[in-house]
């Protein structure tokens, strides 16, 4: 595996939901719970977005599900802004099933242990366009970290 220590800065306006993970429920399941409702209201509006999905990753099990709307100027009811930045940060790429990408987590921390790098929150995850073969799924992972003593 092969992660990039990226030190430009990471920064984006998005517009969804928060939500706190409920240890009972999957977080897949949570994701697409908050993401459904963001895209209703969106495709109500017929506001224009990137069309990329986003799940930032707080303290506390604090999550926020959401999109880019570059042409928007103001806050949209129902939907709350949030921006995020990363400073520095731990990029990866997973390619495939998105069921993979805790396996994928494991082995991004156990990279950046060997390179004395502790994940922080926030982290980001960014979901590439929907495609059928399972196996092309795009989605890049973004870590914040802190460097070890």
């Amino acid at each position: 595996m092969q992660i990039k220590v990226i030190d430009i800065p990471w920064m984006k306006k998005l517009y969804g939901l928060s939500s706190i993970h409920d240890p009972n429920r999957s977080v897949g399941d949570e994701i697409k719970a908050l993401l459904e409702p963001v895209w209703e209201i969106v495709r109500k509006h017929q506001i224009s977005t990137t069309g990329i999905n986003h799940v930032v990753y707080g303290v506390n099990g604090k999550y926020f599900c959401g999109v880019e709307c570059p042409s928007l100027s103001q806050e949209l009811q129902g939907l709350t802004s949030m921006r995020v930045t990363l400073g520095r940060y731990v990029y990866y790429k997973h390619i495939g099933p998105y069921s993979g990408i805790p396996k994928s987590y494991s082995e991004i921390v156990e990279e950046m242990g060997k390179m004395s790098l502790q994940p922080v929150p926030p982290s980001v995850e960014i979901y590439g366009h929907w495609n059928d073969d399972q196996t092309l799924l795009e989605t890049e992972l973004l870590l914040s970290f802190r460097k070890l003593p």
